[in-house]
């Protein structure tokens, strides 16, 4: 049983259940393959990623995994965080938008979920980044076996959250 102290104000209770929130998080995620030491603040920082299996807000992109890390890392003091918000197998399109983005940004996540299709795209995408050198990270955010459909000689750092 959890018991709340009553003489804490309200933000104290609010910051401890913040806390103990980051801490089921950082518990839950499980470094697959590779070295991960964090991302830099002072980098620029791209996050792709599908929308959220929830209704959290209005419109595809603020419904994403990635909108949601961006306005985290930001409120963290991270200096630059664009989201990209992809469909469910990448269009031409999006891929096309995606190779563009890379370029401009330093450090590139690319959050997958449920892959479900040998999506052409997708695995493009993730040799675009590995290839970019820059500091990359794959999350399969549903099932460790996603990212085996990009193919594990094409990723450096694999992380999964459940």
């Amino acid at each position: 049983n959890y018991l709340v102290d009553e003489n804490k104000n309200i933000s104290s209770l609010i910051e401890e259940n913040e806390n103990l929130n980051n801490s089921f998080a950082e518990k839950s995620v499980t470094l697959i393959k590779g070295n991960f030491e964090g991302l830099d603040k002072n980098k620029s920082t791209l996050i792709i990623s599908p929308t959220t299996s929830n209704s959290l807000g209005n419109g595809l992109s603020v419904n994403s995994f990635g909108n949601y890390a961006c306005n985290y890392l930001i409120s963290k003091g991270f200096n630059k965080c664009l989201h990209y918000t992809i469909s469910s197998t990448i269009n031409s399109s999006e891929y096309n938008n995606i190779i563009n983005l890379i370029s401009e940004y330093d450090q590139i996540i690319f959050a997958n979920s449920n892959e479900t299709t040998n999506d052409e795209n997708a695995i493009k995408v993730v040799k675009a980044i590995k290839n970019s050198n820059k500091t990359n990270l794959i999350i399969a955010l549903d099932s460790p076996y996603d990212m085996l459909r990009y193919g594990i000689e094409n990723v450096e750092v694999v992380k999964w959250q459940k």
